[in-house]
């Protein structure tokens, strides 16, 4: 029979311990029961009275805000926070929707997504990670709305490059890292369209950000900003985006470093003493 020695025991140890805080998961809305061809977005159907609607939803253990608004006797509505679809739409071909193509509420996103998920229309809202958890990756992407106002303007915003081409426009996403204090722990932006210099590019496909300069962060906060903007109401820029397969993994607790630095220090001194017998 074999006999377990004192540095297989520490190396079994240690690499239980890291198999054990490593653990990855994504939040990717599979999870939110949504019929085929079909968004959450708090709207309760019908002619609603003004007030607000919805609340939030779940998903991998996280919570999304949601709030769905109506006014004015129900001609004005909006969603405030997070919504969860599974709805798809092709751009149509510049000039061929008309004026009133306006599928915000269809929450669609150009690319091809398959499956559920996430989209918001920006709150001030934070999201929480799962407990024990830092982010590593996410990926991002146009609304159709928000792709179409970029590309061709609306009654709202300019068409991004201006009449000849040549203006130097941008839409960033900026997602910071926050600790349970509101303590920042670093930030990623992404440019989700980029006239800048020579480039033309508006994002029509899912975008992978890479969020581990976000370090262990227990909280995550967007923001958008735009070349074109309103001297008083801010962006003329829709505010709002696509998210997806948000990966987080585990943040190993304080006491789990320490028995894995004890362990590792017994296996360096097993190991020297081995040397000297």
């Amino acid at each position: 029979m074999k006999t377990l020695t004192l540095r297989t025991l520490v190396l079994a140890i240690v690499a239980s311990l890291v198999g054990s805080t490593g653990r990855a998961a994504t939040i990717d809305f599979s999870d939110v029961p949504l019929a085929a061809d079909s968004y959450y977005s708090g709207n309760p159907g019908g002619t609603p009275a003004d007030g607000t609607y919805g609340g939030p939803f779940m998903s991998g253990g996280m919570t999304f805000p949601n709030q769905f608004g109506v006014s004015f006797g129900g001609s004005y509505t909006y969603v405030d926070g997070w919504a969860a679809s599974n709805n798809v739409i092709t751009p149509p071909a510049p000039g061929s929707y008309g004026s009133n193509f306006q599928p915000q509420y269809q929450f669609s996103v150009p690319g091809g997504s398959t499956g559920n998920y996430g989209l918001t229309f920006l709150s001030s809202s934070d999201l929480v990670l799962p407990a024990g958890t830092r982010p590593t990756s996410m990926q991002v992407n146009n609304l159709t709305y928000v792709f179409l106002s970029l590309r061709d303007g609306d009654g709202f915003a300019k068409k991004f490059g201006g009449t000849t081409g040549d203006d130097e426009d941008f839409f960033q996403l900026t997602i910071q890292g926050l600790t349970t204090g509101n303590v920042p722990t670093g930030s990623v932006s992404v440019y989700l369209a980029d006239f800048l210099g020579s480039n033309t590019t508006i994002v029509n496909d899912w975008l992978t950000i890479d969020l581990t300069p976000l370090g262990d962060a227990a909280k995550l906060a967007f923001s958008l900003s735009s070349s074109d903007n309103h001297p008083t109401f801010g962006m003329n820029t829709p505010s709002a985006f696509a998210m997806d397969n948000l990966a987080v993994t585990a943040v190993p607790e304080p006491g789990t470093w320490a028995v894995m630095l004890g362990c590792g220090t017994l296996a360096i001194v097993y190991s020297r003493r081995r040397r000297v017998s």
